[in-house]
């Protein structure tokens, strides 16, 4: 079974540091530039909160549609696929380890992607679609 999500509240603010400073330049940083990052930040650690909940109520649904035919594995590989990048990278920094510059640019890059494929699989499950996971109290 995964990891409970509270343990894994740590990898949020790690992701979001690691993804603020990933999306720094060596110029003269503009108010404007700083207030970006902030924002880019914020809407990685919801990305990578908002896919670990709905994989972990994914694993409990499967877990209970256990047998030959599970409609669930799918959906559990594809969103696993595209978030793989914004995970690697939280896993690394969790363990301590230095992430690589092109890591933290392809876990930026596939910030869209792994939320859309969240989303999809949010309404597989039985949910509206453009309700937040993070809105609903933990299972």
């Amino acid at each position: 079974m995964r990891t409970p999500t509270p343990v894994r509240a740590a990898h949020c603010a790690g992701l979001l540091t690691l993804l603020a400073l990933g999306a720094c330049t060596a110029t003269t940083p503009r108010p404007d530039a700083a207030a970006s990052s902030d924002m880019f930040g914020a809407e990685a650690e919801q990305v990578f909160r908002r896919q670990n909940r709905v994989f972990d109520e994914l694993i409990v649904q499967s877990q209970a549609a256990a047998g030959g035919n599970d409609p669930y594995a799918a959906a559990e590989r594809r969103l696993s696929n595209v978030c793989r990048y914004i995970n690697a990278a939280a896993n690394a920094m969790q363990a301590g380890q230095s992430v690589p510059l092109k890591l933290k640019l392809e876990a930026m890059n596939s910030l869209k992607d792994c939320d859309n494929a969240a989303r999809d699989v949010w309404q597989l499950l039985g949910h509206d679609r453009n309700e937040d996971p993070l809105s609903i109290e933990e299972y």
